[in-house]
C-alpha cells in the first residue's frame, strides 16, 4: 500500500513523543525569515527542512539569484531571498531547478488555491522520497503543508505540530461579509470553488495536527469557533527581531500623524477602518 493510501488514523491530540523530539520542518517559502527552522536549530532539535527552492552559497542556485534579484522583479526578488546563513545547509532539502520551472510554467488563470495545493502536493513526494530520516515530528504551516503529508506523518507514527498562520477561511468570508456592509465600495467577493480547497485542507489538517499553534488570541478563538478543543491549540506570537528596528522619538513631533500601513490593502486586513478621521476619534 501506497504511503499517501488510507490508513488507521491515530487519534487527534495524540500527546507528543516523550522522546527528544527531532524535528522536520515543511518551510513555506522564507516565511518568518525560517524562523521556526532556525528556533528548532537553535534548541538542537531540528533534523530536516524541506522546500522548494533554495539558494546555497556558492552554488548555481546562489549565481541564478543574483541574476533574479536584479532582472526578476519581485518575484525574482523574492525567490533570491530563499537563503538563510544562520541554518546548516546540510539539513536542507530542495526541490531545486524542478521546482522553479513548474513555478514559471504557472497560469494565472488558474486558481490560487489549486496551485498552493499543487505545490504542497509536490513537497510531499519530495518528502516521503527522502524519508523522516531521525525525524518524529513533522512541523509546518496550515494551508501550506499538503495534508496527505500530514497524514502520512500519523500513520507512521510522528507527532505533527501545525502553524495556523491566518484566521480559519470560514471567519475569513465572515468578516469579509461583515466588512462588505461597512464598505460595500470596497467588495470584491472571493471566489467560492477556492475557499472550498482551502477549507478541505483546513480540515483535513485539523484533523491530522496532534497540536496547533497560532500566533493570536483572534486565530486561536477562530480555530475554537470551527470546533477545535482549546487544549490542542497553543499562542505562540511571531518573534520580531528588536536590534534590527532603529528608535525614533518622535515625542517632541508637531503636525498630523502620518500612519504607516505594512501588509495587502484588503478588506480582511480591515484597511477602510484605518482611515484618518477613525484614528484621531480614537486618540
Amino acid at each position: 500500500m501506497s504511503r499517501l493510501e488510507a490508513g488507521p488514523r491515530l487519534p487527534r491530540g495524540q500527546p507528543l513523543p516523550a522522546l527528544e523530539p527531532r524535528v522536520t520542518v515543511v518551510q513555506d517559502g522564507s516565511r518568518l525569515h525560517y524562523g521556526l527552522p532556525l528556533a528548532l536549530a537553535h534548541s538542537g532539535i531540528l533534523d530536516t527542512v524541506h522546500t522548494d527552492w533554495f539558494v546555497w552559497p556558492r552554488s548555481a542556485e546562489a549565481v541564478f539569484a543574483r541574476l533574479m534579484h536584479r532582472f526578476g522583479g519581485a518575484t525574482g526578488r523574492r525567490l533570491a531571498a530563499r537563503r538563510c546563513a544562520g541554518l546548516d545547509d546540510s539539513r536542507v532539502v530542495a526541490a531545486g531547478w524542478p521546482s522553479l520551472w513548474a513555478r514559471l510554467r504557472e497560469s494565472r488563470a488558474e486558481l490560487p488555491e489549486a496551485i498552493f495545493a499543487r505545490r504542497s502536493q509536490a513537497i510531499t513526494r519530495q518528502v516521503l522520497a527522502d524519508g523522516w530520516r531521525n525525524a518524529n515530528v513533522l512541523a509546518g504551516f496550515v494551508r501550506n503543508v499538503d495534508p496527505a503529508l500530514a497524514e502520512a506523518a500519523r500513520r507512521d507514527e510522528l507527532a505533527v505540530v501545525l502553524d495556523q498562520m491566518i484566521a480559519p477561511i470560514a471567519v475569513e468570508f465572515r468578516e469579509e461579509e461583515h466588512q462588505a456592509e461597512r464598505w460595500p465600495e470596497w467588495w470584491s467577493p472571493q471566489r467560492r470553488d477556492g475557499a472550498d480547497i482551502m477549507r478541505d485542507v483546513e480540515i483535513r489538517s485539523w484533523e491530522a495536527a496532534s497540536h496547533i499553534t497560532c500566533a493570536s488570541d483572534y486565530v486561536s478563538n477562530g480555530l475554537i469557533a470551527e470546533g477545535i478543543d482549546r487544549d490542542r491549540i497553543s499562542v505562540i506570537p511571531y518573534p520580531v527581531d528588536a536590534a534590527a528596528l532603529r528608535y525614533h522619538d518622535r515625542r517632541a513631533r508637531r503636525g498630523p500623524i502620518v500612519v504607516g500601513f505594512v501588509g495587502a490593502v484588503s478588506l480582511r486586513k480591515g484597511a477602510p477602518g484605518g482611515s484618518g478621521t477613525q484614528l484621531k476619534a480614537s486618540l
